[in-house]
C-alpha cells in the first residue's frame, strides 16, 4: 500500500511538469495532502494490527489516548484510526506495539 501511494503521489507531482497550472486547483493539494497522511498512518496501521497485542496492550492505550473504542468490532476501520486521531500518538502507539513483541517473545 505504501508502494502505491508512492506511486500516485509520483504521479500527481509529475502533473506539476505539464504546462497546466494545477497549483492553483484546489483538487491538488486535497489529493496531496491526503496521499501524504495515507502515507504517513500505514506504520501505525501495521503496529495497531499486531498479533502481539493482548488485552492488556489496547486497554493501555485506551488510557492514553482517553477515547474508547472496540478494536475487534468491524467499525474499527481506518476510517475510524483517523478519526481517533491516532497518528498524533504514534510513537506511543509503536513504543506499545514493539514492547507488545518483546513481551509476546518472552512468553514464548
Amino acid at each position: 500500500m505504501e508502494d502505491r501511494a508512492g506511486e500516485i503521489l509520483e504521479k500527481l507531482k509529475a502533473l506539476l511538469n505539464q504546462d497546466w497550472d494545477i497549483k492553483i486547483w484546489g483538487v491538488y493539494e486535497f489529493l496531496k495532502n491526503k496521499i501524504e497522511t495515507f502515507r504517513n498512518i500505514i506504520p501505525l496501521v501495521n503496529d495497531l494490527r499486531s498479533d502481539a497485542l493482548r488485552e492488556r496492550h489496547w486497554k493501555q492505550l485506551k488510557m492514553e489516548i482517553v477515547e474508547d473504542f472496540d478494536e475487534t468490532s468491524d467499525d474499527f476501520t481506518l476510517e475510524k484510526v483517523i478519526s481517533l486521531n491516532l497518528e498524533r500518538n504514534a510513537k506511543q502507539i509503536s513504543e506499545l506495539a514493539e514492547n507488545a513483541l518483546k513481551e509476546l517473545w518472552i512468553e514464548k
